[in-house]
């Protein structure tokens, strides 16, 4: 069998993650492995052709408390409003005329 690191896996339950362990020729987890599943939760155990055989399964801890309000950075002031668009050139009216110099 073949050590591999961190190898993107769905088990037979069809939960994701990544395997670590030995595999056989055809990239199946078989012999002793650990599967860290994208949930958290972790499993450490003897793996054959793909299948959980027996191993220890351990459940996401529970994550760190939230900080409160007054221990946290202040919050940012928000960003500035858009500049407004650019005024555009007056538009000629119909019927109107310039005076040139040739107008007399």
């Amino acid at each position: 069998s073949t050590f591999i690191e961190s190898m993107p896996y769905i088990d037979g339950d069809g939960k994701p993650g990544h395997y670590t362990g030995h595999v056989d020729r055809i990239g199946q987890p078989t012999g002793r492995g650990k599967m860290k599943y994208i949930s958290g939760s972790k499993f450490d155990g003897v793996w054959h052709e793909g299948t959980k055989l027996h191993g220890k399964t351990s459940k996401k801890r529970n994550p760190k408390p939230q900080l409160s309000r007054q221990n946290t950075a202040p919050t940012p002031p928000p960003p500035p409003p858009p500049p407004p668009p650019p005024l555009l050139p007056a538009k000629k009216l119909p019927g109107s005329r310039r005076k040139t110099r040739h107008d007399g």
